[in-house]
This record gives structure tokens, sequence and C-alpha cells, in this order.
């Protein structure tokens, strides 16, 4: 498309100049007074420059129909950069469509990310533009070791980046200005799974995972690839809107090094920010969102009294949560009858019953209402193993 549409403006200033196409593109152009002039008349992207810079020569009569002739590329390119906004963009990464709420990617060192972003507008562009329109920033906003394309391989040692994705427009002399960002996303680099040896991992008990026995596991319940090391950097990371990395810590206390790990699945995090909004939209503020808990090791789960070895806890993608909009550390009164019991949990429970059922991105999985007792107030368990278990 562009390449027809370039050969068209060419050929319309080699007619309008009385030369022919090989002419215009050898450079075998008379020169004229003022012709600088040209270039920012007629190819405000610097399009048909990069590959006859002899126009620039040309008489100032080749600008209209030169003008025309770019002017669907251009305005494609304008409008695109023009249009971008964070919820119009959709991130995609390894293939898969990630979700619009969740900002944390993990990954093992060295793991190669393959990032892509679709957007209204971008399928008219090529991909050398699509990489101008949206470019990936890593850390301060200094150069990403990652292609236009968003390939970016993972830090080789544990730790937190920020990734950002951000939306350049061009003006009319062809310069490129850095506009909003779009997303910004927590770029977690995992301690990996083998590191562990026997139950602990540096100083801190983790336990036994049933995978580690030989135990069969389903789906949902494969082996974790690793664990974010909870340091203040990462314990700080966003994770969504609502939520930070230390947030779903375990309240198991530091090992002997004083290092803390957890793990955490963004499916969880995107499920509970879709509760959020649809709290919020029929009518139930949400400022605060209490994590009552979130990743348990094996080891602390066994401690707390827990039987079974197949957590959703111990997976990274299961939380007790309450909303606590007044920070008095129990359940507020959801349902406006001046009290917190479980009858507050039921309109949460409803509210995800209905996601589950009614929104495409929301995962499947556990819940249960939870009652207030002498220790807590009332709350719900939220995970997202993949197959709908109530209790």
């Amino acid at each position: 498309m562009r390449t027809t549409q370039l050969r068209t403006a060419l050929t319309a200033t080699a007619l309008v100049g009385g030369l022919s196409l090989p002419q215009l593109l050898s450079g075998s152009t008379p020169a004229f007074a003022g012709g600088h002039q040209l270039a920012s008349l007629v190819d405000p992207l610097g399009l048909v420059s990069r590959l006859a810079s002899p126009i620039a020569r040309l008489v100032p009569t080749a600008a209209a129909p030169v003008a025309a002739a770019l002017a669907p590329v251009v305005s494609a390119t304008v409008r695109a950069a023009r249009s971008l906004t964070t919820g119009a963009v959709t991130l995609h990464l390894d293939g898969a469509t990630m979700g619009r709420y969740a900002a944390m990617v993990t990954a093992l060192p060295g793991q190669k990310l393959n990032f892509a972003a679709t957007a209204p507008g971008l399928d008219e562009l090529t991909a050398a533009d699509r990489g101008q329109v949206l470019r990936w920033e890593l850390g301060d906003g200094q150069s990403a070791p990652m292609d236009a394309a968003g390939t970016l391989v993972a830090p080789q040692k544990a730790g937190l980046e920020t990734l950002r994705l951000a939306a350049w427009t061009p003006d009319l002399e062809g310069n490129w200005t850095r506009g909003a960002t779009l997303r910004e996303i927590s770029l977690v680099t995992l301690v990996p799974f083998d590191a562990k040896r026997g139950g602990e991992l540096n100083g801190y008990q983790i336990g036994t995972y049933p995978f580690e026995s030989g135990q069969t596991y389903r789906t949902g319940y494969e082996p974790l690839p690793g664990f974010i090391e909870l340091t203040p950097a990462t314990a700080a990371a966003p994770v969504s809107a609502h939520f930070k990395v230390g947030d779903f810590a375990c309240k198991q206390p530091a090992g002997s090094d004083g290092r803390r790990y957890l793990y955490l699945r963004p499916a969880l995090i995107e499920k509970l920010e879709h509760v959020i909004a649809e709290m919020e939209r029929v009518g139930i503020p949400v400022q605060h969102v209490q994590v009552m808990s979130g990743y348990r090791t094996p080891y602390y789960n066994a401690a707390i009294g827990n039987t079974t070895t197949w957590s959703r806890h111990t997976f990274g993608d299961a939380a007790d949560i309450f909303l606590d909009n007044n920070h008095d550390g129990r359940m507020d009164d959801l349902n406006g009858d001046g009290r917190s019991d479980e009858r507050d949990a039921e309109v949460i429970t409803r509210i995800v019953e209905r996601l589950e059922r009614e929104d495409a991105g929301v995962q499947i999985g556990g819940m249960g209402a939870y009652k207030p007792t002498d220790s807590h107030g009332p709350f719900v368990h939220i995970d997202a193993r993949g197959t709908a278990a109530r209790w």
C-alpha cells in the first residue's frame, strides 16, 4: 500500500517538473531557489526524502500532487498516534492477550518475552511505523533491550524493572514527541524454583509442594516457575491500580538471613480488579480492599492448621479479601443494614458469580463467603484456579 502511494507521489512530482521518474530517482534534477521549503510542505514525516532526496530540489508546483498522494499515508500515522489511549491499547505476551487491569509480568532470568500491542488504526501502518508510534521503555526511560516488536530478554538477576509503553506523535517537520504512558508494567524476575534446597530457599522455609513428592497434578496445579524475592522495591511494586506485590506476601516471618519469598499469578490480580470495577459500577465505592491472606508457603499453610496440600494460596492465585474503605480492619457495611457480617460478604460473592458467568475476561475459580469470628470479620475467598468451586 505504502509503496504504491509513494510511487504515485514521485511520478506526479516528476511529471510536474518535466522529468522522467528515472531522472528524479537518479538525482538529475534542476535546482531551484527556495526548494528547501518543499520537504516541510509535502513530506512532513520524511517519507519521500528518505527515498529520494532530489525531491527537495524540485519546483514548488510539485507540492500539491505529492501532498495529495501522500495524504493517506501521513494522516494514517498521525491519526493512529493521536488516537491512542490507555483503554484503546491491548497488550499481548507470547501470543496470549494480557488482561486490561493486571500490571505485572513475571519471568525467569534470561527468559525471552515477546510483547505486542494492538489498537484501532495501528493495522493501517507498517511494522516500522508501528514501532515509531508505540515504543517500549525499560527502567528510567533509557532504550530498552528489545526490538520494535517488543522482544525483551529478562535480566539475569532476580529483581524488579519497570516496563512502559509510550505513545509517540510526529509533527509537521518529521520530529517525534513522546506522549502519554499507555501502560506501565512491573517486570519481576523470579528466583528459579530449582534454587530451593529441600524445604528452604536461602534460609526461608518454603516447605514441600505435592508435585515435588511425585503426586499427580491437574491442570492449574503445575509446578511453580520460581519465587518473587520480597525486597522494599518489589513489595512496593504496583501489580494493578489497587494492589502492590507486598499486599499478597505470606504472613510467615523472614528466614535466617532476612529474606522472604512469594509467588503471584496475574490472573488473580485481573480477577480482583474486575470485581472492584463491577462493585463501583453498581454503586459501591472502593477506596481500599484489604488482603487478609494472599500467598502462603506450604510450610505456613500447614502451620496454621490447613490439612490440604493443594491450597490455591500456595499456588499464588488465591486471596481472602474484604472491603475496608474506613480502615477499621473489618468488612464495610455493603448492604446497608448497619452491620458487618456474612451478608456483606455475600454482596461480593454475587458479583463474582455474575462476572464468572458473563465476563470472558474473568478467570473461573473457587469462592467462599466466611462469617465473622472472634479473630476476624467476614471475608471472601476468591481464586483463579480455572475450574469452578464453591463452599
